[in-house]
């Protein structure tokens, strides 16, 4: 319940008390101090998002510094999700700092980040109803919603990781699309083409609209076409 709240019910602060006051549809009005808050951001990667109207743009750029350059902002994010992934050695650490080198496009770097995370201890406080249930050193619900592992070692050519960690996914949750569609990268990349288109359709079928799955069976139709035709300009003889 206080990760729900956490993410989506915060009202206000008080820097005195150093307390976050929130408010819970279910328990009402709430306090968090800010220690206790930050640990529950840590599992997001303390992802944030400003939303303001047009005409204060200015002035929220400049609070921001040069963080509002999303270049700088993402290296800035880098070291610091670097410097305390080395200083707690743990999951979660290794988690972020894998997607923070994803974010700036080394997916070489971001696949061993993310090794350290699977190969660090479990936290049964993560997930204490069912601390034995873990991906490596996470819970095992990780990649249900953050799918940075799966896309470093499909662009680093790790198939087998990928269909490993789709697989655990699928085997909770058969209608996960998003485990159907890097199932299907990692199949096509190992060149098991029929395979992958079926991955591709399930993926479709669970969710219509999914642009990345509709571009992956899209290119394969076309590729498919393409050689059909020449089939047919193939002069007999």
């Amino acid at each position: 319940m206080t990760a729900a709240w956490a993410t989506s019910g915060l009202t206000g602060y008080d820097d005195a008390a150093q307390k976050f006051l929130a408010l819970d549809s279910y328990l009402g009005p709430l306090g968090m101090d800010y220690a206790a808050f930050d640990e529950l951001w840590r599992t997001f990667g303390r992802t944030y998002l400003a939303v303001y109207p047009p005409e204060q743009g200015a002035a929220v750029t400049a609070l921001l510094g040069d963080q509002a350059d999303p270049q700088v902002a993402k290296q800035s994010h880098l070291e610091a999700a670097l410097a305390e992934a080395q200083a707690r050695d743990d999951a979660v650490g290794w988690l972020t700092a894998g997607q923070a080198a994803l974010n700036i496009g080394d997916a070489r770097m971001a696949s061993l980040y993310f090794d350290r995370a699977f190969a660090a201890a479990p936290n049964p406080a993560l997930d204490p109803t069912r601390p034995s249930w873990v991906q490596g050193g996470l819970p095992w619900r990780t990649l249900w919603y953050t799918f940075g592992p799966l896309e470093a070692y499909t662009r680093t050519a790790r198939y087998a990781d990928v269909l490993r960690l789709s697989g655990n996914i699928l085997r909770d949750v058969p209608s996960h699309e998003e485990a159907h569609y890097w199932r299907g990268r990692a199949l096509a990349g190992l060149g098991r083409t029929a395979e992958a288109r079926a991955a591709y359709t399930e993926a479709l079928r669970l969710r219509p609209q999914f642009a990345a799955a509709q571009q992956a069976w899209l290119g394969y139709r076309s590729a498919s076409q393409q050689r059909m035709g020449l089939r047919r300009s193939r002069p007999l003889g």
